[in-house]
This record gives C-alpha cells, structure tokens and sequence, in this order.
C-alpha cells in the first residue's frame, strides 16, 4: 500500500488597512502509476504486461502563489469598495508532472510526462463590493 502526503502553507501579511499580501505553498509526495513488468509479443507487436498496479511513483509536486491584494481607500462615502488584486500562480515555474503515460517500441518503452501550468501564470483582477 502506497501512502500520500499533502501539505499546504499559508502566509498572509497586512501592512495596512489597503495592502494584503499572501503566499500559499503547496507540497504532495508523488502519485503512484503502474509500469510493465514486461511484454508479450503476439502477431508481431509487442504488447505491454502489467502483473502489479502503482509500482512506480511521479515525482513529487510542489508550488508556490503569490497574491497582493491593494484595497482604494477613495471610495468609502460610496455605495461599493473596490480591490486591485494581482496574483502569480506558480511563481517560480516548477514542472510539475500531472501524468506519466508510457509508448511502446518494440520490446521496449519509453515514458514522457504531461505537465500542466508549467510556467507562472500572472493575472490582476478588479474585486467590488456594494454596500
């Protein structure tokens, strides 16, 4: 039996009542996948043999956000507030593997790895509440 381990990390930092600032990192041991144990040939094509499931793990993943959250101190006699809030998602652009998929050359194989949001991703927002 295989047993994960998750951790996530919040820091969050207020210098005044119009800065927010938050950092959020996130740490998973990998997740198992299952390679051949070998392969059987059948009509000339090698077919991959699985004899034990999740015998293989991805590697481990781990991310850090970044979040600055700027409230507008100009609207308070308004009907609504307003905040700027910029954000980085991955910050420093790790590669995460999502999955491991496996392709077969003759008796052989080779494994390539999807990666999903590979590199930071940057966006602002505009938030507004009524009152």
């Amino acid at each position: 039996m295989h047993s994960f381990f998750n951790v996530n990390m919040s820091f969050n930092y207020s210098e005044n009542k119009y800065h927010n600032i938050s950092l959020t990192f996130t740490y998973g041991t990998g997740r198992p996948y299952t390679i051949p144990n070998g392969f059987v040939s059948f009509q000339g094509k090698a077919y991959p043999y699985y004899a034990e499931r999740n015998q293989g793990r991805i590697k481990n993943y781990h991310r850090l956000d970044f979040s600055w959250q700027i409230n507008n101190p100009n609207l308070k006699n308004n009907r609504w507030t307003g905040s700027w809030i910029f954000t980085v998602y991955n910050l420093y652009g790790r590669k995460n593997q999502y999955s491991v998929f496996m392709r077969t050359q003759g008796t052989a194989y080779t494994t390539y790895q999807l990666q999903i949001f590979s590199s930071p991703i940057v966006s602002l927002a505009y938030s507004f509440k009524f009152m």
